[in-house]
């Protein structure tokens, strides 16, 4: 991963929106982060896994994480990070928090959105997994690429269970854990296995001899098939014959007794014609005569009713216009005086507002006498404080003129730490350099315990320690030859005294001895020559420990000389800096050597200052409540100035309406009781009220009611010449009807009833019409099937007997076809079944062999193993790349290794190259074990993704470094450089600026909050 670019709002103590252009600062290959404790230097790093992940190192979900990450003056929390993945995607995440306006302490749940840049648009990613962009895992992205505080020897202390997990995760190792795949293989092939063995069971009776049993049968039953259908041929000639015979006869039968029916039926249909005839006449004579006739006494009822309803309404009309005139009159005397006391009811209601408006008017003069002596009493106040403001003021300038130089003091103070910094370092240096001879003189006196070494130090120690071993291994080779030569000659002793005549000799097998040789007892020369040897061995063995302890000694005593002239030079180059510093300093004024001058002196200008500040701050104070009291006495001018204005409109106003006044005068009321003028107004109001509403309302009633009267009277004409209309016309149908009676001899209560029971006309005569029709062909049908019949005869037990010869012969046939088929399917079906047998017995031999392989493999990569094996492999390649640097940081003395349980171990080279834990390293050591570790873990994941910059990021450790290993460090993070890879360091030591290209500075204002500057 490579970062881009950042921006941050309201997170922690940024509570203004920052913002940091990573590509200018990876672009210098190693970059900073530097600024006090507390100014949010880790912030950053926080910042971006959480945009990342939603996860972060402080505070988790319990802790009320949106709340407390949230600036306590910002309302919503915003993080925009832009960066390149693995795959050289260009992505965007935005996570944004938001404060609830009404519970400050509720904080919403957050946004978060990742974008893709495809071309020059950024394209939102649906439902994005962070670990799948990214390609790896929240905690492992802690451990290899932003490692923040308090995590860096994570990795390093992790047991060997967690670290084999991440080691899985981080190198796709689990694609080696094949004991599922195998385990579902060898599932899926059990189960073939077993059904197929299953579906073998199933073909037991399958064999050759059954198909050519079944062939057989199948040739006999199809011979039996042939001469049964001849014989049914013929039977079928004669039946169908007797068939066709039997349907006619038959037909004959159904057709007379269908026109046996019909018959009986004939009488009824005759009468039904005759009613429907008669009905039809009748029909078309009266049926209109009636309906009008029925219609025109609804009309008369209707209209009857309507005229004496017309009547009553009218009659009402006229008695309330007789009653509304009479009351109008009554109140014409009094409407026509109602404008005079109208203006009396105005003059009344004037006197009413003219009183409160003088109460009024007294209380705005008595506060205008009370406002004006306020404000001299606030002029006073103001002007005793302006006096004593510039008091202060002057006693103020009296004291800056007082100050010194506060660059000048910075100046010389920063020269006078520096050199305490340079005298100290200075100090410890040549203690070092103590230390170093004293080790190094401890050494060689260590060296001259060794003989080679009393008279000095023999540079070709080696040399003449191997002329020894070679003098000490040609006498042994002496000895061995003579000790070879005594053991003959002990044997051949011990053979000669065991020769007897006549037995045989042991080396020749001779029975003869005819001159036996005697030899001297060799047995105390034999002995004391192994002795000799036994110790020239123990001498030889002593040189070589000798010659180890030597050399053990010998390396120590380089390694010291090395390291006391490496402290040497650094003690040079320590006077230099400090010759170099003494001749900045150019303040005459000041002792170089004693800065109790700079001391006092800065003492006084501290004093100085704070009476300076407490002055100033008085000064505020009173500054301020001058404006306060400026602000309050030209408020109050201003409220004064209102009230005179308030007076001016009050009497306008009341003068206004006195001479508004017209049927009173004010002078007439101005000693009355306030009550009882307003009772005076409130019955001369309520009586005007009465008088004009009532006048009113009869007015618009009466105006109302003349325009109704004259509907009423037209609507009841019209109804009356309506009703005269229907009169007429109803005694005239009345008359026609009683014509039409006496003509048709009939009377209205039998037309009544004709007309009563209606008939459907048209559908009975053709109901009538279809009976005639089928009547009629029945006859004919019957006449003509007699005549078929005249010379032929039909006997149905005949034709019964040979319908069932004809039926069984069939089901015959039909049975001995149907066992053809039967017997030819089984044929099929068998031989289909033993090619089905043939098969299954190729694929149960084939799954029995893939098991015993699937077999094989199971036991090869059962539990674990194998992926441990491989990630043990991968353990061993990060601990050699990390040694890489370890060592070089540690001058050779400490080395990593993996050991037997994949922990972690340190090979101490001063300790004769014996293992400790890594728990046994100091604070420095830690740190760059940790940090060998960390680069050689963030290379081997970062050079998987084959991205063209590799990206680290560094949240502590340097403070536990000396110079000569930040120096080691620095050297390390500089040939990263050269591989392309990028690093960056968050560190409060300032004096680390002063080694890295490019840094940014985070500072902390009170106000603002944390500032990011470059």
């Amino acid at each position: 991963m490579l970062p881009l670019y950042l921006t941050i709002e309201g997170i922690y103590s940024y509570q203004q929106r920052q913002h940091i252009d990573f590509s200018h600062l990876t672009n210098a290959g190693l970059f900073g982060i530097f600024g006090s404790v507390g100014s949010g230097k880790s912030s950053i790093l926080e910042a971006i896994t959480f945009a990342l992940y939603g996860e972060t190192e402080r505070l988790n979900k319990a802790d009320k994480r949106g709340y407390n990450m949230m600036n306590l003056k910002s309302n919503r929390i915003y993080i925009e990070f832009e960066f390149l993945n693995f795959e050289n995607r260009q992505l965007r995440v935005v996570r944004e928090f938001k404060r609830n306006s009404k519970k400050f302490e509720d904080v919403r749940t957050p946004t978060v959105q990742f974008y893709e840049k495809k071309d020059t648009q950024w394209i939102p990613l649906e439902q994005a997994n962070p670990q799948e962009l990214i390609g790896l895992s929240y905690h492992n992205f802690k451990r290899t690429i932003i490692i923040p505080q308090g995590q860096f020897k994570e990795f390093l202390e992790l047991g060997a269970k967690d670290r084999n997990e991440m080691m899985k995760e981080i190198f796709n190792l689990r694609k080696f854990d094949l004991s599922d795949n195998i385990s579902k293989l060898k599932k899926e092939n059990s189960e073939k296995l077993s059904f197929k063995e299953g579906e073998l069971k199933g073909y037991e009776e399958i064999h050759e001899e059954a198909i050519q049993i079944q062939k057989d049968k199948l040739k006999e039953e199809t011979d039996k098939q042939k001469s049964l259908e001849v014989i049914l041929d013929q039977l079928k000639t004669h039946y169908e014959h007797l068939k066709s015979l039997k349907s006619d006869f038959e037909l004959l039968e159904r057709k007379r007794k269908e026109f046996s029916l019909l018959h009986s039926q004939k009488y009824s249909f005759d009468e039904l014609e005759e009613k429907v005839n008669r009905y039809e006449k009748i029909e078309k004579l009266f049926k209109n005569l009636l309906d009008n006739r029925t219609r025109l006494t609804k009309e008369l009822q209707f209209y009857t009713n309507k005229r004496v309803t017309e009547v009553e309404a009218l009659n009402q009309v006229q008695n309330k216009l007789t009653h509304i005139s009479d009351n109008i009159d009554a109140l014409q005397e009094s409407y026509e005086k109602l404008p005079d006391i109208k203006q009396m009811e105005e003059d009344l209601q004037q006197l009413l507002v003219i009183f409160p408006l003088q109460e009024r008017l007294t209380k705005e003069k008595s506060r205008t006498i009370e406002g004006t002596k306020k404000i001299a009493e606030e002029e006073k106040n103001l002007k005793d404080k302006k006096d004593y403001n510039n008091t202060i003021e002057s006693e103020i300038e009296s004291l800056k003129k007082q100050r010194i130089d506060s660059q000048l003091l910075l100046e010389v103070g920063n020269w006078y730490e520096k050199n305490y910094s340079i005298s100290e370092n200075q100090n410890k240096q040549q203690q070092k350099i103590k230390d170093t001879t004293a080790q190094l003189q401890e050494i060689v006196k260590e060296l001259s315990y060794f003989a080679i070494f009393k008279d000095g130090f023999v540079p070709d120690y080696k040399e003449k320690i191997t002329i020894e071993k070679e003098t000490i291994e040609k006498e042994k080779d002496t000895l061995q030859q003579k000790l070879n030569q005594l053991e003959l000659q002990r044997q051949l002793s011990h053979y000669t005294k065991e020769l007897h005549e006549g037995s045989p000799c042991p080396l020749c097998g001779s029975t003869e001895h005819p001159s036996i040789t005697h030899f001297e007892d060799v047995s105390t020369e034999l002995t004391t020559t192994q002795k000799a040897i036994k110790a020239l061995d123990t001498k030889q063995e002593q040189l070589q420990q000798s010659l180890f302890q030597i050399e053990k000694t010998v390396d120590k005593k380089q390694f010291f000389e090395n390291q006391l002239q490496s402290e040497k030079e650094t003690a040079q180059q320590i006077e230099k800096e400090r010759l170099a510093h003494h001749e900045k300093f150019i303040w005459s004024e000041f002792p170089k050597e004693d800065r109790t001058v700079f001391d006092e002196k800065r003492q006084f200008a501290t004093t100085l200052a704070q009476q300076i500040e407490a002055k100033e701050s008085l000064r505020k104070k009173i500054t301020k409540e001058i404006e306060e009291l400026q602000i309050k006495i030209e408020k109050y001018k201003k409220g004064l100035e209102n009230i005179y204005k308030e007076i001016a409109t009050l009497e306008g106003n009341i003068a206004s309406r006195k001479e508004s006044l017209k049927k009173y005068s004010f002078s007439d009321y101005e000693n009355k009781d306030f009550a009882l003028i307003e009772k005076e107004y409130q019955f001369i109001a309520k009586t005007n009220k009465y008088i004009e509403q009532t006048y009113t309302d009869l007015t618009q009633e009466r105006n109302r009611l003349v325009p109704l009267q004259s509907q009423y009277e037209t609507q009841l004409k019209n109804t009356c010449e309506l009703l005269e209309k229907w009169e007429t016309e109803y005694q005239t149908i009345e008359k026609t009807l009683t014509n039409a009676l006496i003509q048709e001899k009939i009377t209205l209560e039998e037309v009544t009833k004709i007309l009563g029971a209606p008939l459907s006309i048209e559908e009975n005569r053709v109901k009538i019409q279809d009976f005639r029709i089928r009547y009629k062909v029945l006859c004919e049908q019957i006449k003509e099937l007699e005549a078929k019949f005249a010379n032929v005869s039909f006997d149905p037990k005949a034709f019964a007997e040979i319908e069932t010869q004809y039926i069984l012969k069939e089901q015959e046939v039909k049975a001995n076809h149907e066992n053809c088929i039967r017997i030819s399917s089984e044929l099929e079906r068998i031989s289909q079944a033993l090619i089905a047998k043939k098969e299954l017995m190729k694929s149960v031999a084939y799954l029995r062999k893939r098991n015993e392989n699937i077999k094989l493999l199971e036991n090869l990569f059962k539990g674990k193993g194998f992926v441990e094996y491989i990630s043990s492999i991968y353990l061993q390649q990060l601990c050699q790349h990390a040694n890489e640097r370890f060592q070089r940081m540690t001058r050779g003395q400490l080395c990593l290794q993996v050991g037997e349980n994949n922990e972690f171990e340190i090979i101490d080279y001063l300790n004769e190259g014996k293992s400790r834990s890594v728990k046994t390293l100091s604070g420095g050591q830690a740190f760059q074990v940790s940090l060998s570790l960390a680069l050689a873990l963030a290379e081997s994941v970062q050079s998987e993704a084959s991205a063209d910059k590799n990206f680290f990021f560094i949240d502590e450790g340097f403070g536990t470094q000396d110079t000569e290993s930040v120096n080691i460090v620095f050297e390390t993070m500089a040939n990263l450089l050269k591989d392309n890879r990028i690093v960056g360091i968050i560190s409060h030591v300032e004096e680390l600026k002063e080694r890295i290209p490019i840094s940014l500075t985070i500072t902390n204002d009170p106000e603002k909050g944390s500032i990011i500057s470059c």
